[in-house]
């Protein structure tokens, strides 16, 4: 006999399937909005460099304002605070802010504001409020996704399926960001999917607004596609890394003779024709190209150096002119390292000269340290040329892509690679004297002898200096050539004490014993308007998951950005690293679901053995002798890989376990992401005590989530003892 359909559970079961599949969607959005507002910022504006967490943040306080909520009531607003974001991003392009660099102590970088008083402090305090008008509108997007996140996570009955699908939307829009990156398509087309999908669900929840969405869609198009080029006739290409604007050289005739590259806005380098034939031809009719000739005597320099150039090694080879040169001293073999993989394609098809197509020259899109590791070819001449990159590893990272070449054990790496009568030429804009002590000191540490260090006299704009490094220097008896000697000077040093680059601390960039005052102004300010904003949240009276889940989120979201930090010295300052390392976290969490759903009860009871292993591994990542296991253990780098990221699994049980047991899901993941701006915050901290140090204060912020989760339990024991009573 059959049974009877029951219209009510096909009815519940497919409103089910649809709150599961909303979920899953908006939760691939938010991750994927949030990553790609990090990017699109501090490329586009100058400021955010210095400030490439504040992004990370607003989205993180955004969406805990929006679960804390736990309403519908702005959802549909989101589509025209999307709107908003771009409109600002462009307004900043337009006044010609977006170039202005963040006033700052404690950072080195080119054309910033320093200084003190009444003028300086203005630029601060004006420059911190046009950030905080930038980071408006996404803050307010990512409020409404959050509200709806949080209403979608308190209707679907179990909150560890509902935290499972999020996850898995997250790792969904991270591969597809990710993916889109490799395109180099720009922010503003990569936002407008994330408009469709939310114009898609708003329109869904509220006919009414179908109007506004429309509205701000048409908008968006218009608005986003108004372009002001930094310079006449340049163009724009993104990068996996950045932002990419390139500008024609011209010559005494107006024709094209070559390109300058700018990164993210400020003037990174150039391809000129610095072919044999092309110079022959300058020389004879006696043009003048003062900055062709400059450019010469700096990328000739390392040739004129080195005995023999049969093996070439160059570092950060950029559109080809070191590789050029490489060429016109006869190298007989070169190989050629580029990190970014739209600098090396330009170099192949823009440089006049066409390095790249020489059968001599072996191209290799790779980080340089990790090309240190992972070759074991000797060469008779390495050049790390004025490896400058501007840009840092990943999200809400303050490590820059190159800090790890510099690095003592970087240094003492690339010697390994030297024949016997091989040399280092190491070159830089020194720009300040302390850059020649941090280098020395490094470089001397890292070889265990001093280096040639000389700087050229007819570099009048900026001060160049170059460092020798190879057997012949430290048996001294390398000499400098005649017809460079007479030009040699001694760069001009601070002589004061000062900190060594090393892999916990390969802070180039970071200006010797100075507090970041500004820094602290904005971190301040920041903190306060997030408090503002969730006061009714956390002034309400909190329930007993609420320090532990606020806690646990900090302590995540720190061990996460070190970890990003750390595998960059092993695997490379990539891209495809940083997307690795936070997918591979978003897999280990549903792991740990998994493993909570099948065994809830045991995993409950044994928490606190949780704990001591969560202890354990965090004390073993901060003793991980890194350097020795890299390179005498087999599969070291996985080894090490495992090991800093083990910490995160038992982190993700204890979460699992405990979020398995509230009683409001959008509450408790509330204060989880308030938790996180934390963690996030805390990360700044390894530009004073170094990388590893940060799983000390991981150590303690999980120590406190404990502590809060004891002091809850004994709560609810007692309160159940009243009762009983």
């Amino acid at each position: 006999m059959e049974q009877p359909i029951n219209s009510a559970n096909q009815t519940s079961t497919k409103e089910n399937k649809s709150l599961v599949v909303e979920l899953l969607i908006l939760s691939a959005v938010s991750l994927y909005l949030e990553v790609l507002l990090i990017r699109w910022l501090s490329a586009d504006v100058r400021a955010f460099s210095a400030f490439r967490t504040f992004p990370l943040v607003t989205c993180f306080i955004g969406l805990g304002v929006g679960f804390s909520l736990g309403k519908d009531r702005f959802f549909s607003l989101a589509p025209v605070f999307l709107l908003i974001s771009v409109c600002a991003i462009k307004a900043v392009e337009f006044l010609n802010i977006s170039l202005i660099p963040f006033p700052t102590n404690s950072i080195t970088s080119w054309g910033q504001i320093n200084g003190t008083g009444l003028t300086f402090a203005t630029w601060v305090f004006f420059l911190a409020q046009v950030l905080f008008c930038i980071l408006a509108g996404p803050f307010a997007a990512m409020v409404c996704i959050g509200e709806r996140l949080g209403v979608l996570f308190n209707k679907i009955e179990k909150p560890l399926k509902a935290y499972c699908i999020n996850i898995f939307g997250a790792i969904a829009g991270s591969i597809v960001l990710t993916a889109l990156s490799f395109f180099e398509i720009s922010p503003f087309y990569q936002i407008i999917p994330v408009m469709l999908v939310l114009g898609f669900y708003v329109c869904k929840l509220e006919k009414k607004a179908l109007l506004a969405t429309a509205v701000s869609l048409v908008a968006l198009v218009v608005i986003g596609m108004q372009n002001r080029p930094v310079e006449p006739n340049s163009r724009t290409i993104w990068s996996p890394y950045q932002r990419l604007d390139l500008v024609p050289i011209l010559g005494d005739e107006n024709e094209v003779i070559g390109h300058h590259l700018l990164s993210n806005r400020i003037p990174y380098q150039s391809a000129m024709d610095l072919s044999e034939a092309n110079i022959a031809k300058i020389h004879a009719t006696k043009v003048n190209h003062e900055a062709l000739e400059t450019g010469l005597r700096r990328y000739e320099m390392p040739y004129k150096l080195a005995k023999n150039l049969d093996d070439v090694l160059i570092v950060g080879s950029g559109m080809g002119n070191d590789v050029t040169t490489a060429l016109r001293y006869k190298a007989k073999s070169i190989d050629a390292v580029e990190l970014d993989s739209s600098i090396l394609n330009l170099g192949r098809t823009l440089n006049p000269a066409k390095p790249y197509a020489s059968p001599l020259v072996h191209a290799h899109c790779d980080d340089a340290r990790h090309f240190f590791n992972a070759t074991n070819k000797h060469y008779d001449l390495i050049v790390l040329s004025h490896l400058d990159s501007g840009y840092v590893v990943g999200q809400g990272s303050c490590s820059r892509v190159d800090n790890y070449v510099y690095t003592r054990e970087s240094i003492a790496r690339a010697l390994t690679l030297l024949k016997p009568d091989g040399i280092l030429v190491l070159s830089y804009f020194t720009v300040k004297p302390w850059f020649n002590d941090r280098l020395l000191r490094t470089t001397t540490a890292g070889a265990g002898y001093q280096p040639l260090e000389f700087a050229d006299s007819r570099d009048l704009r900026f001060a160049n200096t170059y460092y020798v490094l190879g057997a012949a220097v430290k048996d001294h008896t390398f000499k400098l050539p005649t017809e460079l000697a007479e030009f040699a000077r001694p760069p001009v040093h601070d002589l004061q004490p000062i900190r060594l680059l090393t892999d916990d601390w390969p802070f180039l960039y970071v200006t010797p014993g100075t507090f970041d005052l500004p820094y602290l102004f904005v971190l301040a300010e920041t903190l306060l308007i997030a408090l503002f904003l969730g006061r009714k949240f956390l002034t309400a009276r909190p329930g007993p998951e609420a320090g532990q889940m606020f806690f646990l989120g900090a302590g995540f979201m720190l061990l996460e950005l070190q970890a990003i930090s750390r595998l960059a010295r092993l695997f490379g300052s990539t891209w495809l690293t940083s997307s690795i390392v936070i997918n591979g976290v978003l897999i280990m969490i549903l792991l740990a679901n998994f493993l909570v759903i099948q065994k809830r009860d045991l995993f409950v009871q044994k928490i606190n053995l949780l704990y001591v292993l969560l202890s354990a591994s965090l004390l073993t990542s901060f003793l991980l002798p890194v350097n020795q296991i890299v390179l005498s253990v087999p599969f070291g780098e996985l080894l090490i890989a495992f090991l800093t990221v083990l910490p995160m699994f038992f982190a993700a049980m204890i979460f699992a376990c405990s979020f398995s047991k509230v009683a409001n899901s959008s509450t408790a993941l509330a204060y989880n992401l308030f938790g996180a701006v934390l963690g996030s915050l805390l990360e700044y901290a390894a530009n004073y005590i170094g990388i590893n140090k940060l799983v000390l204060i991981g150590f303690t912020l999980y120590a406190l989530s404990w502590y809060a989760m004891a002091r809850a339990s004994k709560s609810k024991s007692k309160s159940k003892s009243t009762q009983a009573d």
